[in-house]
């Protein structure tokens, strides 16, 4: 760009600078200094020439010109040759006092060129500046705001010029009348004082090293003199803080025995300001000024205002420090340096007045005590040495505060303590202890709105700092290794640190870590000498069921895997080995995982085998005995976690299989059984998988234990024999015989194949039948107790799978197949008909499909009398949106335990089916299961026919996945199927047409594999089937018969010829279906079939007339009418 063009855009960029937006404003700059910074001097010309030709331009634009020299002055002052300079200085310095008012945006625009400019040209500016700057004359306002600000921006060149321009300037302070002026003297005399301290302090790079503080006292305290004694009770409070301001700056320059005769009275005059003004921070930093002015000086008077002074630091302390407001947090901080400042001169009665407002339970006063312990702990540690017995004595008050707030404020100062050598002392064991609650703290509970505070310390938040603490403290401060290993190790065992787990355990894991890699002594735990300590076995136990959940209490399970692998020497030497094996896959898997995608029954089964490994690496059976004894005893400390309490019985049945004393093993079942809570579903269920798998070693002594327990005073009603339950009425007898009712199931199936079968009918099935019913004058009452029907059906059940695994070995007819499943029956006929309450109907579909596979098969009548009870039981329920009226003493489930009931009851019926059509996988047997549901589909409750279509799509694709061909037999019966399922493609429901069409695939696949077909043939026309199911989502009636229609042809390629018929007249009963719809579809897809391939039904014309002319007596809805003459 030439100069021609550098002026031409420059001139119009100046013009634009007029713009009232400043976004353009700040456009035209940038432009401008771009422009500048290449032709520093001719661009500065320009914008001179600019403002001399245009006298009276509006402020904000000669302001947006100024602003603009201003800028190129400061980036490129080395490259502007000397004469413009001194112009840019005579054109500022007019600008700035033209105007006698004070017009702060223009004004304030020119002295910033006059400091910019003042960083390289001190001399030129202070002959323009002292001239405006004359003795006996009050000066312009800003004439003193550049000179302060110019000493702020260029100490070492201002500072020799002070000492004669506060020997002009202390005149002047009699002369100023109105507050502006006092207030520009002050804000100057303020600069002035910390410019010269600066100078002072850094006389080694100072141009001129012999200037001392003597130069400045008099007119300093001249000055003071004026501004205390006169200014500082201005009614203006801005006025007021900058003459404060001023005065705590100007005390270290202050001869010492001036300001000895005045600290009695400027500390009480600035304290006084706290009252008069709202902002805090100047007047705080002012008295801290004093403070340490006082300090240095030695100041013997100081003390006598120390009570006054720590009342006021103490009330200032306490404010609420908003961290989004920085006034606030300065404010805090320069009422802390007071502190630390005072603690150097009084120690003793600063520390003593700290500690005993810890006493104070008021919380604001907490807060701030503890803020300053805090802060005297990191800053004066000298001094605080010898107090820390005392400090350590003392933080126990507010360790006891139950406010979140406080226990921040606590959590901060053990942090600062840990790193001064606090925790290593005697009592510090409590402040680690104190940590490890708050990070056990459970989540805040929702609370009500209100307006946010912004010093609100959430559990959460509270937990997650205690956290990180316990981190640091564990790898940042060294020395506290000792104090945290072993200790720790403690706080993993009481339910109420549970919620600490994960944080516990990383610490020790860092901890252990180290130690054994650096082969340290004390990584060897004496668990005799460290007698707080859990033992080995009460550690394993609790971190193996941790691990057994791994996502509970913030994912304690990878860190307790991880513990126990650190720990396995210390645990038993014997583990190791097999543990660095072990454990590395686990927590692989872990850390693929979530709480969603994790198989729970596969992932328990995991740690189950990894107890039983260890163990029989242990190969010791006093210790396998002492861990099974200390996980009975440990059973009561999960009471509020029932699934953890359950798994945990299970450990101890796995760890019995491994202890060889019989009555150290009946021991343990009878303690078992003694004390567990019996009315509580889960640990029922717990006992019964431990007490089974205990079984699986000592079938005998668990049969003979569980009889003996089933016949003692535990089924009388005198309360004594329960030590642990105070009360035990009829209602708790039937829970307890729930409790052995299901050990009898889990006995039989965990127990060894071999030995199972012969105890069946007589140990087992006999105990069972006792236990359920009692007998009243001689003769047998069967129980209407719900929880005992529920464990009768699941002991059943599992009886059933016991009996299918030993059949694989060795042939067995189980005689009492047909009694058990009729039983079952009775249950499900007891239930209330359309209202789905209680998981009986699932359980005993559950408990018969497992029945099923037993020797001997059931009779045609058998067969029949099951699948019409389970699927009208099922079929019959009201939809499960549908909330049954209360009974008295029942509890309602909620919508979610409904959903999941339903749920599990239908996949129970779909499993049952299949276990029957498992038992006659042939054309007939697809049909004796289908006749039971046949009738659903073509209800009018839209729910009954979503469940029947759904059950009928699982049972045909699981007919078709495990069809075996042997023999070339028809699918006899494929035309019926399909003339019952085609209809429902125009259901009103769109759920019912996508299961239709998937039925109509699966049976079509049937049909060829019947016809020679192999299993992986894919035929093109079926495969089009899937396509049809998005046209089926459009509720369009023309879409819905279009698609009928072509679905339809594909069944006309795909169906012998002697199907045909029996697909007709199927039809013609659709024609008649619950639902208008589906009856269309019946006459589009018997017209359709008609046109394909009604030549090879010419015999039957006569009869389909006559059929035909039956059935449009009972057609209402026209169109069918009309379709059906179609068809005549």
């Amino acid at each position: 760009m030439d100069n021609t063009d550098v002026e031409q855009v420059t001139l119009a960029l100046l013009d634009a600078a007029n713009d009232k937006d400043p976004a353009v404003q700040e456009q035209v700059r940038k432009s401008v200094l771009t422009l500048g910074k290449q032709q520093p001097d001719r661009v500065l010309a320009m914008c001179q020439d600019y403002l001399l030709k245009h006298p009276k331009l509006v402020v904000i634009h000669r302001v947006v010109i100024l602003q603009t020299i201003e800028l190129i002055v400061s980036t490129r002052i080395e490259d502007i040759n000397a004469s413009r300079i001194k112009s840019i200085i005579s054109l500022a310095s007019d600008e700035m006092t033209r105007s006698k008012e004070v017009i702060p945006d223009w004004q304030q625009a020119a002295s910033n060129i006059l400091v910019a400019v003042g960083n390289k040209y001190i001399n030129d500016i202070m002959e323009e500046i002292l001239s405006k700057f004359q003795p006996g004359v009050l000066p312009h306002f800003f004439v003193v705001q550049t000179l302060a600000n110019l000493s702020d921006s260029n100490v070492y060149g201002m500072v020799p010029f002070l000492n004669a321009i506060l020997g002009t300037m202390l005149p002047m302070l009699g002369i100023a009348k109105q507050d502006n002026m006092k207030w520009v003297f002050s804000s100057a005399l303020c600069h002035f004082s910390d410019s010269i301290l600066e100078y002072l302090a850094n006389l080694d790079k100072a141009p001129d090293p012999t200037v001392r503080k003597d130069t400045f006292c008099s007119e300093i305290y001249a000055a003071y003199d004026i501004l205390f004694n006169n200014w500082i009770q201005s009614r203006e409070p801005k006025l007021r803080l900058t003459v404060a301001e001023a005065v705590g700056s100007m005390c270290h320059l202050m001869p010492s025995d001036k300001l000895e005769e005045q600290i009695t009275k400027i500390i009480p005059t600035i304290m006084s300001l706290y009252k008069k003004n709202n902002e805090h921070y100047v007047i705080s930093k002012s008295l801290c000024q004093v403070i340490d002015a006082s300090v240095n000086m030695g100041s013997r008077v100081l003390e006598t205002q120390l009570d006054g002074l720590l009342f006021v630091l103490h009330q200032q302390v306490c404010s609420p420090v908003d961290y989004s407001d920085p006034p606030t947090v300065k404010n805090h901080n320069e009422i802390l340096r007071c502190f630390s400042l005072l603690v150097n001169s009084f120690p003793d009665r600063l520390v003593m007045f700290v500690l005993q407002k810890l006493e104070n339970s008021n919380e604001r006063s907490r807060m701030g005590s503890l803020a300053v312990l805090r802060h005297l702990i990191n800053s004066s540690t000298a001094t605080m040495e010898g107090k820390k017995l005392l400090i350590l004595a003392s933080i126990r008050q507010p360790m006891a505060d139950h406010g979140n707030k406080v226990k921040k404020r606590v959590v901060q100062v053990i942090s600062a303590m840990a790193h001064h050598g606090y925790l290593e002392l005697e009592g510090g064991e409590l402040l680690v202890r104190f940590i490890v609650q708050n990070c056990a703290l459970p989540d805040t509970n929702q609370r009500s709105q209100r307006p946010t505070d912004p010093e609100e310390v959430t559990n959460e938040a509270l937990r997650t700092m205690c956290d990180n603490t316990l981190h640091l403290l564990t790898t940042t401060v060294g020395r506290l290794a000792d104090v945290l290993w072993p200790k720790l190790l403690y706080y993993l065992t009481p339910s109420q640190f549970s919620n600490a787990t994960t944080p516990l355990c990383k610490s020790l894991i860092v901890l252990g870590s180290k130690k054994k890699t650096n082969q340290e002594p004390s990584f060897n735990i004496d668990f005799k000498q460290e007698v707080n300590l859990p033992s080995p076995q009460t550690l394993m136990i609790r971190l193996l069921v941790n691990a057994a959940f791994p996502f509970n209490s913030r994912g304690h399970g990878a860190p307790s895997l991880s513990l126990l692998q650190v720990l396995s020497i210390n645990i038993h030497p014997n583990t190791e080995t097999l543990w660095e094996k072990e454990i590395p896959p686990l927590l692989a898997m872990l850390e693929e995982s979530t709480a969603e995608s994790l198989d729970k029954k596969q992932w328990d089964e995991k740690m189950l085998k990894l107890l039983s490994e260890t163990l029989a690496a242990i190969e010791n059976e006093k210790w396998v005995c002492s861990l099974a004894a200390e996980a009975t005893k440990y059973l009561s400390t999960y009471n509020n976690a029932q699934e953890e309490k359950s798994f945990l019985y299970r450990c101890i049945g796995v760890t019995l299989q491994q202890c060889f004393n019989k009555e150290f093993v009946k021991k343990q079942l009878q303690e078992i059984l003694l004390t567990a809570r019996h009315n509580d579903a889960v640990e029922r269920e717990g006992v019964a998988m431990g007490i089974g798998l205990c079984a699986n070693s000592h079938l005998e002594g668990t049969l003979a234990k569980l009889e003996e327990f089933g016949k003692s005073d535990a089924f009388k009603k005198s309360p004594s024999i329960f030590n642990l339950l105070k009360d035990r009425n009829e209602v708790e007898v039937e829970k307890v015989k729930s409790t052995l009712i299901l050990c009898y199931g889990q006995v039989a199936l965990n127990a060894p194949p071999e030995t199972i079968l012969n105890r069946i009918d007589q140990d087992i099935l006999r105990c069972i039948s006792k236990h359920f019913n009692t007998k009243v004058l001689g003769i047998k009452v069967e129980t209407k107790d719900l929880t005992m029907k529920l464990s009768l059906i699941q002991s059943v059940g599992l009886i059933a799978k016991a009996i299918s695994v030993c059949v694989m070995k060795q042939g067995y007819v189980f005689s009492r197949k047909q009694e058990l499943i009729s039983v079952m029956l009775d249950f499900i006929k007891s239930e209330q008909t359309d209202s789905l309450r209680t998981p009986v109907r699932h359980l005993v579909m559950s408990t018969c499909a497992n029945l099923m596979t037993l020797e001997p098969a059931l009779t045609e009548n058998e067969n029949f009398d099951l699948l019409k009870v389970c699927v009208n039981s099922v079929f019959s329920l009201l939809p499960e949106t549908h909330t049954p009226e209360k009974i008295k003493d029942e509890e309602l489930l909620d919508p979610k335990q409904r959903q999941t009931l339903y749920k599990d009851t239908l996949a129970a019926l779909q499993e049952l089916l299949k276990s029957v059509l498992a038992r006659d996988p042939t054309p007939d047997g697809l049909q004796n299961v289908f006749k039971h549901i046949e009738t659903w589909l073509s209800s009018g409750r839209d729910h009954e026919r979503e469940r029947a279509i759904t059950v009928t799509a699982h049972i045909l694709a699981y007919f078709l996945d495990n069809l075996n061909v042997k023999n070339m037999v028809s699918f006899h019966n494929v035309g019926a199927l399909l003339g019952r399922l085609s209809p429902r493609c125009s259901d009103p429901l769109p759920a019912i047409r996508a299961a239709a069409i998937d039925c109509i695939y699966s049976l079509l696949y049937i049909q060829l594999r019947y016809e020679g077909f192999s299993l992986d043939y894919k035929d093109e026309a079926v495969e089009s089937l899937l396509l049809f199911k998005d046209q089926l989502e459009n509720p369009d009636h023309s879409v819905l018969y279009k698609t009928c229609s072509d679905l339809t042809k594909v069944m006309s390629k795909r169906l012998p010829q002697q199907q045909l018929t029996t697909l007709v007249f199927m039809l013609f009963e659709g024609l008649v279906d619950s639902q208008t719809n589906c009856c269309r579809a019946s006459s589009v897809i018997l017209n359709t079939l008609l046109k394909n391939r009604g030549g090879g039904l010419q015999d039957l014309v006569p009869e389909m007339l006559e059929v035909l002319h039956v059935r449009l007596q009972n057609i209402t809805d026209e169109q069918v009418r009309v379709a059906v003459g179609q068809t005549y």
